[in-house]
């Protein structure tokens, strides 16, 4: 199929969970590395998106966002 295994450790990371369009997800990314920024945190790579269950209702399609941080 293409695909590797890989095991990805993050030592420190803050978390979202996104609720709504696919086409949102990087706003969302955006917005939390601004706020994770004005509270004194520093990002780096890697960034982690985890998609749920696939519905045809974008309302309701949820994606969990791992930001690695210094």
């Amino acid at each position: 199929t293409g695909l590797e295994q890989t095991r990805i450790t993050l030592l420190k990371y803050a978390y979202y969970k996104h609720v709504g369009s696919y086409n949102l997800i990087k706003r969302a990314g955006q917005n939390m590395t601004n706020e994770l920024k004005n509270k004194g945190y520093e990002t780096m790579l890697p960034y982690i998106e985890i998609y749920g269950h696939w519905t045809n209702d974008e309302t309701k399609l949820e994606t969990e966002l791992l930001m690695s941080l210094k």
